[in-house]
């Protein structure tokens, strides 16, 4: 009875040891995934990510980013009127943007700020980890039809190793989710043609 109690003391022990070590192995593991997401945090402020992919309400006479729409890109529903190609062009103006910096005009087309969140109907939430961190290596939109368009800088984003963009990634699966369907960006070769576009 006594080898009986034994064992069953020891067997407690060991149990107790590798429950309190799995613990640990878990509670370690949560820390690093909260301290890569901060970093990915980290790049997408200095990068002014978050700045261009998320709308703005006024707050006295400024415009700041929308804490309830982060990263969730140019919305769906704001109709812009004609854009002046007229403008752009050596010696002229670069282009235009809205107020909101979501939506840019330029030699190369139209462009809008993509939905950032973790949405899985109009944001990345499909998206893995390993195609968003292609996207960005190579500049090519996820739809594989084109190139990603100014002024988004990728090929600076590029530069970043590949576990800062997973960073990035793990960080933006943080965010609230916002259903947001943008508009296709409009790349466009002859910025004269921009007078037919309208939303």
């Amino acid at each position: 009875m006594i080898y009986i109690r034994k064992l069953s003391i020891l067997f407690g022990l060991v149990f107790g040891l590798i429950v309190i070590t799995f613990s640990n192995i878990v509670a370690e593991q949560q820390e690093s995934n909260a301290e890569i997401a901060d970093k990915g945090k980290l790049i997408t402020e200095i990068y002014g990510c978050v700045d261009c992919h998320t709308p703005k309400i006024k707050e006295g006479e400024f415009l700041v980013n929308d804490p309830d729409r982060l990263f969730s890109g140019h919305p769906g529903d704001n109709k812009l009127p004609q854009f002046p190609p007229e403008i752009i062009g050596p010696e002229k103006w670069r282009g235009l943007f809205t107020d909101s910096m979501t939506a840019w005009g330029g030699p190369w087309g139209i462009s809008y700020s993509a939905n950032l969140t973790p949405d899985k109907k109009t944001g990345i939430g499909k998206l893995s980890e390993k195609n968003f961190v292609s996207i960005l290596n190579i500049g090519i939109h996820s739809n594989m039809n084109r190139k990603l368009m100014e002024p988004m800088p990728w090929k600076e984003i590029s530069e970043l190793k590949d576990d800062d963009l997973k960073a990035v990634y793990q960080y933006l699966k943080t965010v609230k989710p916002v259903k947001n369907k943008v508009p296709e960006s409009v790349p466009l070769h002859n910025h004269e043609n921009l007078a037919q576009i309208q939303d």
